[in-house]
């Protein structure tokens, strides 16, 4: 990756993480151009001034709005002559650009990922990312880290969560010590509903949750809380996310041969006169970090604080701060907002009167949920209130004027009321949703809850470290268990199991530095990525070899009690517009089960319909249907030597 960018509706930068190779090739660029370039630059600095980065990429920004917004065919990548390629995304009327020579597939998973991390800490208020160094900062770092992790971390590789398999007895230990830990909270009347979970090299030991009212926490919140906890290690410890194997690995992996992520190495924009917001989370002294993030599915806002243990065993406390669903309904009066601010451009009449009455019900919906909450100790401001439905009225007068008279000039009056209204909203969302001054409160049972995980579980570090290196090994056969479960698959070499019900997975750990390990990563990451390509062209099952190994990929359904589901259709061709496999991109799997199961999934199929992944490696000799046997006889059978049982059940 070179360069990802993100341009506001006026082109103004809102963000900018350049390397510094590409940021040195634009100043030659710019001089060579003409550009009104900084008079006191310094021929060495390495950073980029938003003056230099709006002249140099207004143009291309420009066409893609127009192409989108005007003629609704927006651009999904452009690929130059010198293998340099331009990937576009859009967020809320802003324009996500990414640089590389990666494959355009890889680009756009680093754009969606992008995306959803801005979702995490920005909700709609993109503009945080400009107004604050420190959520700028950390979004940096998250796509860093996770960018390290995806290129050696089995579990990021196929975004599922894995879990560490440890005695009943150990178990039940830090389940007690993470329930001491969440009382320490509940105390405090704003956080009623606690989660606490440990991991232990981003494998998860346990997870309690105080209360069965609580909103769960995905699988994608998991991961994103385990690449904020690395991320800040990695800074902890003055060092980089990256390193030369994963360097390695990306040039194999993606043909992304001048790629690199380094915390050091990353200029940002120079902004100036930047503010410290009330929006930006806290990175204490004593190696914690605490904010208030939006978690999925419905991105409402949660309290965050992570305190590590030990090195690499983080402690996590996420609290719900409300659960009255504030954020839906601003994040989606943002969205339909926007949504008529493209319809106008398109001078599309009829669509901006439908909007506008989907937009007036997430209005109404908004009003009675601030109505709800006034005298609560965390209501809005009555001034904001005020202001957002003086705001309101003045677009619905307009709208109003438009319905009866039908004319350009009540649209333009309404696109000009649109921008103040949306600036109100802006600073809603960050009273009530992103509000940072609510985690105050953490620092007394912050430190108080660790102590006391850190007493229950001192002993254990060690092997918990130890375990989680070498959770699930095929090549030791260390124990009775795993030799016996071994000789009834001969010349499987590995695999990846996944449940896509709760996204956990089960596979063997990797020592891919070790002379044992017979596969490299290069080999098991193209064969994942073989599989997801297959996969998002609608193919459930492939097979496939080279000179060495046999290679697998299935997708397959099942009932609630376990019985196989046929799909009621092919999903060949059928997920060209649905977004690369995974979950931080968006719950592939959800929308594949929707697209196989269309009348099951009407009626609330997700919970009805699950859906499994099984990727394994064979050696070449292995025949297709000694690779059919061992998959079906695989999949039945892995519990077992896992230690996790078959059951539908959360890590408590």
């Amino acid at each position: 990756m070179k360069c990802i960018l993100i341009f506001d509706q006026l082109n103004d930068v809102m963000y900018s993480k350049c390397d510094p190779g590409f940021v040195k090739h634009l100043k030659k660029y710019a001089r060579k151009e003409g550009f009104n370039l900084d008079k006191e630059e310094n021929k060495e600095d390495k950073t980029l001034s938003t003056d230099e980065l709006i002249q140099i990429f207004s143009p291309i920004v420009t066409s893609a709005r127009v192409m989108g917004w005007q003629f609704s065919n927006s651009y999904i990548s452009i690929q130059c002559d010198d293998g340099i390629n331009l990937v576009f995304d859009e967020y809320m009327g802003h324009i996500l650009i990414i640089i590389g020579k990666g494959e355009v597939q890889w680009l756009q998973r680093v754009i969606k990922t992008c995306s959803f991390f801005i979702k995490n800490l920005c909700g709609p208020d993109i503009t945080l990312l400009r107004e604050s160094s420190q959520v700028h900062d950390l979004l940096s770092n998250m796509i860093d880290t996770w960018c390290s992790l995806r290129h050696s971390d089995q579990n990021v590789l196929v975004e599922g969560v894995e879990q560490l398999s440890v005695s009943s007895e150990l178990a039940a230990t830090a389940i007690k010590a993470l329930e001491m830990s969440a009382m320490c909270y509940k105390k405090i009347a704003d956080f009623q509903n606690v989660h606490s979970f440990v991991l232990v090299h981003n494998k998860i030991l346990s997870l309690y949750s105080s209360s069965r009212n609580n909103v769960d926490l995905c699988a994608a919140d998991i991961i994103t809380l385990s690449i904020i906890a690395t991320s800040l290690q990695s800074c902890n410890k003055g060092t980089s996310t990256s390193s030369g194997d994963y360097s390695e690995h990306e040039s194999k992996a993606t043909t992304s041969e001048e790629e690199f992520y380094s915390l050091e190495a990353s200029p940002t924009v120079r902004r100036k006169n930047q503010q410290q917001s009330n929006s930006s989370p806290v990175f204490n002294k004593d190696q914690t970090f605490s904010s208030v993030l939006l978690l999925t599915p419905r991105f409402l806002p949660h309290a965050v604080h992570i305190s590590f243990l030990a090195p690499h065993i983080p402690l996590f406390t996420v609290l719900e701060v409300d659960n009255d669903y504030a954020t839906e309904s601003l994040c989606s009066s943002f969205y339909f907002t926007y949504c008529i601010q493209v319809l106008i451009h398109r001078e599309d009449k009829k669509k901006v009167k439908s909007t506008f009455q989907t937009l007036d019900d997430a209005m109404k919906c908004l009003f009675e949920i601030l109505k709800r909450k006034r005298g609560i100790v965390k209501s809005a401001p009555s001034h904001l209130t005020k202001q957002l439905s003086h705001k309101w009225d003045n677009i619905k007068k307009c709208f109003n004027e438009f319905a009866k008279h039908d004319s350009e000039d009540h649209l333009v009056r309404i696109e000009s009321n649109l921008k103040p209204f949306v600036d109100q909203l802006r600073s809603l969302t960050r009273f009530l949703c992103l509000d940072q001054s609510v985690i105050i409160l953490l620092e007394t049972p912050g430190k108080k809850s660790t102590q006391i995980v850190h007493h229950h579980l001192n002993n254990f570090y060690d092997f918990l470290t130890v375990k989680a290196l070498k959770n699930f090994d095929l090549s030791s056969g260390s124990t009775l268990s795993i030799h016996k479960y071994l000789q009834d698959f001969p010349g499987l070499v590995h695999f990846i199991y996944v449940d896509r019900k709760t996204h956990r997975v089960v596979a063997p750990t990797l020592n891919l530095g070790s002379t044992q390990c017979l596969i490299s990563a290069d080999k098991l990451w193209k064969m994942v990525d073989m599989g997801q390509q297959y996969l998002h062209d609608g193919y459930l099952q492939i097979i496939w070899k080279d000179s060495t190994f046999s290679y697998s990929y299935f997708c397959w359904f099942e009932n609630s009690s376990g019985a196989p589901l046929k799909p009621s259709r092919t999903p060949v061709n059928l997920m060209e517009y649905v977004s690369i496999p995974g979950i931080l991109c968006g719950d592939f799997y959800q929308r594949l089960i929707s697209k196989c199961f269309a009348k099951k999934s009407s009626g609330g199929g997700w919970s009805g319909v699950k859906c499994y992944e099984l990727y394994c490696v064979h050696l070449s000799l292995a025949t297709s249907s000694c690779i059919l046997e061992h998959t079906r006889r695989l999949a039945a059978t892995v519990w077992e030597v896992s230690g996790i049982p078959t059951l539908n059940t959360d890590f408590v």
